[in-house]
């Protein structure tokens, strides 16, 4: 089954000024009592002076991002990335429009009423599955679940999974567009949008996320050389990233581990959900209890929070407990270069990983963001854990190391940008695991037969 996303004027250069879409001029701004397109004439041209003048200071460059915060645009969230000055930076250098300050605030926008701040409304449009694979026609099919409890289905019917079934329990986020612009070399601007029309005149410097990931919700569990996805079974540990990756491809050709993207994404959307780079600090360490069973959080549905394991958008453990093999990321050489795979097992790009090399485990300072938003560490400092990142990161000289994600432990350092290359593909840890992740087709059903 396809999505397409909600067909709604976007911030363009000239789409709402020109009229080119019926009513766009008419929607108002409750607070400041200008219509839209005023509003979105004013945003671009406070942007652009500082797209078009890179080269200002720092001081400059966040001054004139906050003179954008006067503005409400209806159709794309931002946020700024400042990793000049990193002391401080996990409760500083979030800076949100001023649409994304109130969570609660909405707008009718073809006719239905849709959050101001995109970024909660990707949150408000993801949703819970239970998904089972046909392998005849390679599709899963899906059935949803209620973000308010986790063991219920949307309908009211209650959820039944067993260890021995195919059933797994994903999140999935809507289909929307993103994208990291550099400002300078360590200040970027990260956007989002759910509009077609947004990004129009200037599609190439925006990625699309076409809403058919699935991402597991609970730590992996194997059974039969397969990995799953289940509440009320333990998580499985004690497993290398090879035989990982062999286990989430048996179940089908579209399953993977939790991939570098996957990774990125939550660790993007995150951070301007929360306006900090300290995930743990807003929701919780989580814990240093593994192996534990699966599913304790599922009382908490969607919502944020702890219940002996982390909740957040709707995943349990995210970060805590046990870290999680990278499908498709590994060290290059030993020179700090990193691949970043394609699901066959090629080279897409490569990043360089710069200072990050041979400094061990530290509190990751800067990230190479670049076009693609990469949360790969760039710089790492001896430090606590409660500035910068907020979040450990560690490159080995060595080649063909892959990657583990989150930590395993109720550790500051262990949150949404936490990466790791220190082992190579064949360890085997008590204290990592994976999660399972699907891409691909899928059909949504009413019932299971």
């Amino acid at each position: 089954m396809s999505e397409t996303l909600i067909d709604i004027p976007g911030r363009l250069h000239s789409v709402a000024t020109e009229g080119i879409v019926t009513g766009a001029n008419e929607v108002m701004d409750d607070n400041i009592g200008e219509p839209q397109s005023q509003i979105n004439a004013n945003y671009n041209q406070k942007l652009d002076l500082i797209l078009n003048d890179i080269d200002q200071s720092r001081e400059i460059i966040l001054s004139k991002f906050e003179e954008i915060e006067e503005f409400d645009n209806y159709y794309v969230t931002s946020y700024i990335i400042d990793q000049t000055n990193p002391l401080g930076l996990a409760e500083t250098f979030i800076r949100k429009n001023i649409a994304s300050k109130d969570a609660t605030k909405k707008v009718m926008i073809n006719g239905e009423e849709e959050y101001v701040d995109v970024i909660k409304r990707i949150n408000d449009k993801s949703k819970l599955y239970v998904g089972r694979y046909n392998t005849t026609d390679e599709t899963l099919d899906i059935k949803e679940i209620s973000k308010e409890d986790k063991t219920l289905y949307a309908d009211g019917t209650p959820v039944n999974i067993t260890s021995s079934d195919e059933f797994d329990v994903f999140m999935k986020l809507p289909p929307f567009y993103w994208k990291c612009n550099m400002l300078d070399t360590d200040i970027a601007i990260v956007e989002f949008s759910m509009s077609p029309e947004h990004i129009a005149a200037d599609i190439e410097n925006w990625h699309y996320w076409d809403g058919d990931i699935f991402i597991g919700i609970y730590k992996g569990y194997i059974r039969n050389n397969k990995l799953y996805s289940k509440p009320g079974i333990t998580g499985s540990v004690n497993f290398s990233c090879t035989d990982g990756k062999s286990y989430a491809r048996n179940r089908g050709t579209n399953y993977t581990l939790i991939t570098y993207e996957a990774h990125r994404m939550m660790a993007l959307l995150g951070y301007g959900w929360l306006k900090t780079t300290d995930a743990q600090k807003v929701i919780g360490y989580g814990t240093e209890t593994y192996p534990k069973i699966n599913g304790l959080c599922d009382s908490l549905g969607f919502s944020d929070g702890m219940n002996q394991s982390i909740n957040f958008w709707g995943i349990e453990n995210w970060w805590g407990d046990l870290a999680e093999w990278v499908d498709n990321i590994q060290t290059a050489n030993d020179a700090g270069l990193i691949n970043i795979l394609n699901k066959a097992g090629n080279v897409e790009r490569t990043v360089q990983a710069h200072c990050a090399l041979n400094v061990g485990g530290r509190c990751i300072a800067k990230m190479e963001l670049g076009f693609n938003g990469d949360l790969i560490p760039k710089e790492l400092n001896n430090d606590n854990h409660n500035r910068c990142f907020a979040d450990y990161g560690r490159i080995e000289s060595h080649a063909n190391y892959p990657a583990f994600r989150s930590y395993h432990a109720a550790l500051v350092g262990g949150g949404l940008g936490c990466l790791v290359f220190v082992e190579d593909a064949s360890y085997v840890s008590g204290d990592i695991s994976s999660r399972l992740q699907y891409k691909g087709s899928y059909n949504i059903v009413d019932n299971f037969d």
